[in-house]
Formats: C-alpha cells, sequence, structure tokens
C-alpha cells in the first residue's frame, strides 16, 4: 500500500524585501509516501525552511496546498501526525534541552494513539 504521508500541490509563498518581492517557493509539486526519508537541499534563501514552515503549518502559502496524510498541516500537527525540529528557533526559549523533551513526552501521552488492528499483532 502507497499512502501519502505529504503532498504539497503547485506551492507558493513571496515575501516584501527593500528591493521589491522576492519569491521564496514558486510552485513547489512534491509528494511523499509513508516510510519515504527525505532531505531538503540547497543554498541560503533558496526557500527550504519556509517550505517546511508551510508544512508545519506555521506559515500560509500565497498559492497552493498542502496535505498530512489527508489533512490541513495545523489539523495534522494538533493529531500528532507531523512534527520537527528546525535547526534554529526553539519554541521553548527558557528551557532546557531535558525540560524541553519532558513536555513534549508529557503532551504526546495525552494525544490518542492508533488502533492497532489485531492482524497486526500476527
Amino acid at each position: 500500500m502507497n499512502t501519502t504521508a505529504l503532498e504539497l500541490s503547485r506551492l507558493t509563498k513571496t515575501f516584501d524585501s527593500a528591493g521589491g518581492p522576492v519569491r521564496a517557493v514558486d510552485g513547489i509539486d512534491l509528494r511523499i509516501a509513508a516510510g519515504e526519508m527525505v532531505a531538503f537541499l540547497g543554498p541560503n534563501g533558496a526557500g527550504k525552511t519556509t517550505t517546511i514552515d508551510m508544512m508545519l503549518g506555521l506559515s500560509t502559502p500565497d498559492s497552493g496546498t498542502v496535505s498530512i496524510f489527508g489533512q490541513n498541516p495545523v489539523t495534522a500537527a494538533g493529531a500528532g501526525r507531523i512534527a520537527a525540529v528546525m535547526q534554529t528557533g526553539g519554541l521553548l526559549p527558557d528551557f532546557t534541552v531535558a525540560e524541553t523533551v519532558r513536555i513534549v513526552a508529557e503532551r504526546s501521552a495525552t494525544l490518542p494513539r492508533p488502533r492497532r488492528s489485531s492482524s497486526a499483532h500476527s
């Protein structure tokens, strides 16, 4: 079975700058199947972080769509279907690494878990 985990369709994002608008993401189409491993590689300014931000629901595309297991990114993140650890940022800047891990673990423990079918145990 080839379940689509992530689908980006005609995704675009433009930012205003002193020199005029900058198209950071220009019509990306991407489909990733469940279980696939993918890396975004490219030079600074190529749109990697902007694309990932839209995949996580942290930023809204100017046009196009993002689907995570058939859901919008905010719904998928709230359901625990997607998460990321970015190289910069840090959502909890006043916490140590251990405190952050504990909080995430406690939060994830309260999320509903998918039910396994009886055939999954055989």
